[in-house]
C-alpha cells in the first residue's frame, strides 16, 4: 500500500537456497525545487558462507538498474560494518553523514545501568548527568498561548497545506504529504505510533510522532519525526514538552531522537536538555546512489542540504 509504489526485491539463490538479497522501498523525495521518485535501500544481506564472491555488488547493480527502469533516480541507504564503504563504492554511491543521536534520560540510573556495571561508578555518572542537565541546559523559550496540541489518529488534508508551507525550507527531504504520513505511521501493521499536531486556529503548524520500545531492562522512547517551521522554535519546544509528558506517563527511562544535519533543530534540542551522542561512535553512515544530472551531485553531497529523521528509515 506504499503510495509511491511497490518495493523492489532481488534474491540470489544457489541450489534452491536463498543466499543473498537486495531491496529498495520507493518514496517521493524533494531535491531542491523538484519532486522525484527516490528510494530507501533496505536489508541488503549475503549469507556468511557466500560473502566475498561479488553477490552484494551483483545484486545491488541489478536492483538499482531495474529501479532506474521504473523511474527511480535516487537511493539513500545505510552502510554498516558488513556492507562497508568498499562495497558501497562499487555501486557508485557516495557517503553523506550519519544520523546524529540526541538523548535525554528521564531515569538516569535505569538509562545507564546496562552500560555501567560498577555500582559506585554508576552512582557518580548519574549524579554528574543530573547536575549537568539541570545547569547547562535550560529552556528559555516562551510558551506560545495561541497554539493547541492535539492528539490525532490520522493526518487529514490540512497536513498537505502544512507540507507546502515548510517544504521550501528543506532542500533535500522525503515528501511528507498526507498519503505518505498515514502510510508510514498510521496504517503500519502491529505497530502503534502516538501522533500530536500543533494547531493555530484551524491550521497545522507542526507535528510529532512518538513510539517506545522495551530494550533489555529499559524503556526507550523514540521521536520518529518532528517538523515545524524553522522560525517557530517555540512550537518545537511545545511539541517536545508533549513528548516528555507522554513518555513520563509511560514510565520511559530514556528519550532518543535521530536527525541528519539541521542546526536549528540541534540548538532547539539542547535548549530542552537533550545531549548529543559523540559523533565518533556513530557507525551507520547514510550513502547516496544517484542517476540525477551531474549538476545535482555537489548539491547532494552537501550534508547541510539534507533533512532526514529516523522515520525516514525502515526502523519501526
Amino acid at each position: 500500500q506504499n503510495p509511491a509504489g511497490n518495493g523492489i526485491i532481488f534474491l540470489a539463490d544457489h541450489n534452491d537456497k536463498v543466499v543473498g538479497q537486495y531491496a529498495v522501498i520507493p518514496m517521493l523525495m524533494k531535491i531542491n525545487k523538484n519532486i522525484i521518485m527516490g528510494s530507501l535501500g533496505v536489508d541488503a544481506m549475503t549469507h556468511p558462507n557466500y560473502r566475498r564472491q561479488g553477490i552484494f555488488e551483483t545484486l545491488g547493480k541489478t536492483t538499482l538498474s531495474y529501479a532506474e527502469s521504473k523511474g527511480i533516480k535516487l537511493m539513500i541507504a545505510k552502510a554498516n560494518d558488513y556492507s562497508g564503504h568498499g562495497s558501497i563504492s562499487k555501486l557508485n554511491m557516495f557517503p553523506i553523514s550519519s544520523l546524529r543521536l540526541f538523548f535525554n534520560p528521564l531515569n538516569w540510573e535505569n538509562a545507564l545501568r546496562p552500560r555501567i556495571k560498577n555500582k559506585f561508578l554508576l552512582k557518580i555518572c548519574v549524579n554528574v548527568g543530573k547536575l549537568s542537565q539541570h545547569t547547562i541546559y535550560r529552556n528559555r523559550s516562551k510558551i506560545p498561548k495561541d497554539v493547541n496540541i492535539t492528539k490525532i489518529s490520522s493526518f487529514d488534508e490540512r497536513i498537505n497545506e502544512f507540507w507546502n508551507d515548510i517544504s521550501n525550507y528543506y532542500p533535500i527531504t522525503v515528501v511528507r504529504n498526507r498519503e505518505f504520513l498515514n502510510w508510514r505511521y498510521v496504517s503500519v501493521p502491529n505497530k502503534k505510533y502516538t501522533i500530536y499536531i500543533a494547531e493555530v486556529g484551524e491550521k497545522i503548524e507542526g507535528y510529532i510522532v512518538l513510539r517506545y520500545i522495551t530494550q533489555q531492562t529499559r524503556k526507550i522512547g523514540t521521536i520518529f519525526d518532528i517538523v515545524v517551521l524553522p522560525s517557530r522554535r517555540d512550537i518545537f519546544h511545545l511539541l517536545i514538552s508533549k513528548a516528555y509528558e507522554y513518555f513520563l506517563k509511560e514510565n520511559v527511562d530514556l528519550i532518543e531522537y535521530h536527525i541528519f544535519s539541521d542546526k536549528i533543530y540541534r540548538r532547539a534540542l539542547r535548549d530542552v536538555g537533550f545531549i548529543r551522542f559523540p559523533q565518533f561512535f556513530a557507525k551507520n553512515i547514510f550513502c547516496v546512489y544517484s542517476k540525477l544530472p551531474s549538476d545535482d551531485t555537489e548539491f547532494l553531497k552537501d550534508k547541510k542540504n539534507w533533512f532526514i529523521q529516523l522515520g525516514n528509515s525502515d526502523f519501526l
